[in-house]
């Protein structure tokens, strides 16, 4: 069987008609079809016929390329990051520098989580920067150093203002800028094997799309590349002077994306009862019920299809629509659970060869011919013909008749 193509999606609908009217939580309805024969204009009409029913559908399958992966625990280790420095603040006003430092030390580890949402790089600099004027008042000059030297390449128009720290932290972190700014250029290429849409960012900022030659001054960057129906990829990187071997980024679909390939690999291996497992992978990615509805055109009559309801408990029996019916495909989900005799039923009834009725002529009606009325022509030729020669002999003169004698003549 050849790989199904997502066709359309119905999506989010208020609520649908089940078996015994009863209404159900929102769905959403995923319409597939396979290759070949008159699968994609049937699709059409099931899209068609669910519309009627209130449920809206879509034509655009890019919903499941857009939809990104969970980042539920990127914001939260970003509040976490809010958090800690809220509490570093308050151990500074205590002159508690080294709980400072712990709290800010043990923030890091989320500031790296939290890096895959925008923005995130911005509170990194913060913290890095509030390590820098904790450590500096500490008296850890070379940590002071290192933490403002990560915050300035993170951030290079942020700087230390006078009413932020005592005046030789500020002259510190002044001096670190200063170096930072002077580093030497730096360039390197990103190439992603999702090229076609993949994104590049370099500490937040948007450099294009993939592959693409990165040029930055040399110390410590976040490097982010994001692309539709991928998670994002994220990762520090310490950049060196001078022109640098390429970076080949690899990355992974969406818990979301992966499940729908695992639905569709089940269905391009026959396998159309595994795909419940796969709906149900489905679900928890997308936290909402899914409903998938296989439409299969006939490769016999163009006026037959099956459409297999599939949902996270099982694949129905296939319901068979023909061109003259009017049963709403909601139809296969009171049917039972599919099983193999009832799907090679099913496809023997879609793919069967239909009798053609012979072609019975017409009585036959000598008048309908056409060498009745040619011989009438012919007959009407040769007597008009015979009239007008009548006509013309009898306009004619008698002759005149003369006897001439020859003289010589002796009778």
């Amino acid at each position: 069987m050849r790989a199904p193509r997502v066709a359309a999606i119905v999506s989010l609908a208020l609520a649908w008609c089940a078996p015994a009217h009863a209404q159900v939580e929102p769905t959403l309805h995923l319409v597939w079809h396979a290759e070949g024969g008159a699968s994609e204009i049937w699709a059409g009409r099931v899209e068609r016929r669910l519309a009627d029913e209130g449920l809206v559908v879509a034509t655009d399958d890019a919903w499941s390329r857009t939809r990104g992966g969970d980042q539920t625990e990127a914001h939260a280790a970003l509040v976490r990051v809010e958090a800690a420095l809220a509490a570093a603040r308050e151990a500074m006003r205590a002159f508690d520098e080294a709980g400072a430092l712990s709290v800010l030390a043990a923030a890091r580890a989320d500031a790296t989580r939290s890096l895959a949402l925008a923005g995130a790089v911005a509170w990194a600099a913060e913290l890095e920067l509030a390590m820098g004027r904790v450590a500096a008042q500490a008296g850890q000059t070379e940590l002071a150093r290192a933490s403002f030297a990560r915050a300035f390449g993170l951030a290079p128009t942020r700087a230390l203002g006078a009413a932020e720290a005592a005046p030789d932290v500020v002259a510190l972190a002044d001096a670190v800028m200063r170096e930072v700014r002077a580093q030497p250029a730096s360039r390197f290429d990103v190439e992603v094997a999702w090229s076609d849409r993949a994104l590049v960012f370099l500490d937040d900022q948007s450099l294009g799309a993939a592959p693409r030659r990165v040029e930055t001054r040399a110390g410590t960057h976040v490097l982010r590349v994001e692309a539709e129906g991928a998670e994002p990829y994220v990762a520090w990187i310490d950049v060196l002077p001078g022109s640098r071997p390429p970076l080949s980024v690899t990355l992974s679909p969406t818990a979301l994306g992966a499940a729908l390939q695992s639905a569709r690999e089940a269905f391009d291996d026959g396998a159309i009862v595994a795909i419940p497992a796969r709906i149900r992978a489905i679900d928890r990615a997308l936290g909402e019920p899914v409903v998938i509805w296989i439409v299969e055109g006939g490769g016999g009559p163009f006026d037959r299809a099956l459409v297999t309801a599939c949902d996270r408990e099982r694949c129905h029996v296939p319901s068979r629509l023909e061109t003259s019916s009017r049963e709403s495909p909601t139809a296969a989900l009171e049917t039972g659970a599919l099983g193999a005799r009832d799907r090679s039923a099913a496809l023997a009834w879609r793919d069967e060869v239909l009798p053609t009725e012979p072609i019975v002529p017409p009585p036959t009606d000598p008048w309908s011919e056409a060498w009745p009325w040619a011989l009438v022509g012919t007959g009407a030729a040769l007597v008009l013909g015979g009239i007008i020669a009548g006509i013309v002999v009898a306009a004619e003169p008698p002759p005149e008749h003369r006897l001439q004698v020859d003289p010589m003549f002796t009778p």
